[in-house]
């Protein structure tokens, strides 16, 4: 590749942790996922996963610009030129949030578990926002929310001449398309791979406000799979039976083969000019 970098930042959920590569119930697994087989591919001598299990997309976007903020800008360890950061954004119905009382952060997602050191009343206080925020949640209010975080990333880190940023995506974005179609109009497949009857979000309170958004987000030309669902991560895999769960999957992760071939797809598509096509198509699926 013609870029010498001295380091690759990656960020995401469990996915991009590696969770349940090598047990069951396991958290992160950070010598078999991924970011460091894509290190490894670039030729790349540092690398720093910053991925948990269960990450919200504001957890995400808040530990890659402290990341950035700590090692870059306070501390210099790197020159921004020098830095590759790739992310893996996650779900869309998961919310970070601040438990007071525990000084503890926690993303709110509907496989949370909690043990018994939690008190009934967190518990119950959790369970309503779960109700109400996940379980209730509105697509298009969604994907504006992580768009967002996705647009500002991109956009801050360019502005500290941190060129070098590449995201995907467990699932797929709305596309300003989406956004017209009139209620009810046969079943769909929607941004989180959920099938269900289609309702249109024309007079949404958020449609214009998205559509803004999405235009920005197609400036960054390619962003791999935003728009198209079956190139995305979790489709991809789900959809090639050649590729198995981890045989220690409870909770639906791959296995370290799906690792190494994810990283080997990412490699050609961000640093070399072997998917020029598929490129091309991400982009035109991100206008549509």
């Amino acid at each position: 590749m013609n870029n010498d970098f001295d380091i690759l930042v990656a960020s995401g959920d469990s996915h991009t942790a590696g969770a349940e590569i090598e047990f069951a119930y396991q958290n992160h697994c950070y010598e078999k996922a991924w970011p460091k087989h894509l290190a490894n591919i670039a030729n790349v001598p540092e690398w720093c996963n910053l991925a948990t299990s269960g990450a919200s997309n504001t957890t995400i976007y808040r530990t890659v610009q402290t990341w950035v903020v700590e090692n870059i800008l306070r501390k210099k360890l790197y020159s921004p030129n020098k830095v590759v950061i790739t992310v893996m954004w996650s779900g869309f119905n998961r919310y970070e949030i601040l438990i007071k009382e525990r000084n503890e952060l926690i993303n709110l997602n509907p496989n949370l578990a909690l043990d018994e050191t939690y008190t009934r009343d967190i518990i119950d206080r959790l369970g309503m926002r779960l109700r109400f925020e996940v379980l209730n949640h509105d697509n298009l209010f969604d994907c504006y929310t992580n768009l967002f975080y996705v647009v500002n990333l991109e956009r801050w880190l360019t502005s500290l001449g941190i060129a070098n940023f590449h995201s995907n995506g467990i699932h797929r974005f709305e596309g300003v398309a989406d956004t017209r179609v009139s209620p009810r109009k046969g079943i769909y497949q929607d941004s989180m791979g959920f099938k269900a009857d289609r309702y249109g979000h024309e007079h949404h309170i958020l449609e214009a406000d998205y559509n803004s958004l999405l235009t920005l987000y197609t400036r960054k030309k390619y962003h791999h799979s935003f728009r198209d669902w079956t190139t995305a991560f979790w489709a991809y895999y789900d959809e090639h039976k050649v590729f198995k769960e981890s045989k220690f999957a409870k909770t639906g992760h791959f296995g370290e083969d799906v690792q190494k071939d994810y990283a080997e797809r990412m490699y050609k598509f961000w640093l070399t000019d072997e998917m020029d096509e598929e490129k091309e198509a991400q982009f035109n699926s991100n206008l549509s």
